[in-house]
């Protein structure tokens, strides 16, 4: 190695750091980026459809729940009128049957009170079963 010379160079030499050199993207790298996207798109395919699959059958299942609870609102609401229809009815038997047990123990009271003695206890009885079964009919 002895017999090589290194000499400077005789060219004109710049220096790099005084050279600014304009960097100029490629269109490759652009097509790198879409050739990986489809290449991604492409190897993971299967679960791409599967997670659409699910968000399908998410939304399949949140708009058959929507129906069930409107469903639901609605028997609520019509229990709650039947309910009240209900009550009121049972209230007015309730009214009609005090009505009438009133009516007897006022008869009984007058029975008791001004009933000649030739009516006995079974007699009257049958008065107020006739009578009873009357009140029924109106």
């Amino acid at each position: 190695m002895d017999s090589f010379e290194l000499k400077p160079s005789k060219r004109i030499n710049k220096d790099i750091d005084s050279i600014n050199p304009e960097i100029v993207e490629s269109n490759h790298t652009e097509i790198n980026k879409s050739d990986a996207i489809v290449n991604s798109i492409a190897n993971n395919f299967p679960k791409i459809l599967d997670i659409v699959c699910d968000i399908v059958e998410i939304q399949k299942r949140k708009t058959e729940s929507e129906a069930i609870i409107k469903k639901m609102e609605e028997d609520r609401k019509m229990l709650l009128a039947e309910t009240e229809a209900y009550v009121k009815r049972k209230q007015s038997d309730t009214h009609q049957i005090l009505g009438k047990m009133e009516i007897i123990r006022e008869m009984m009271k007058d029975f008791y009170q001004h009933a000649p003695s030739n009516l006995t206890g079974e007699q009257f009885s049958e008065i107020i079963t006739k009578f009873i079964d009357k009140l029924d009919k109106i």
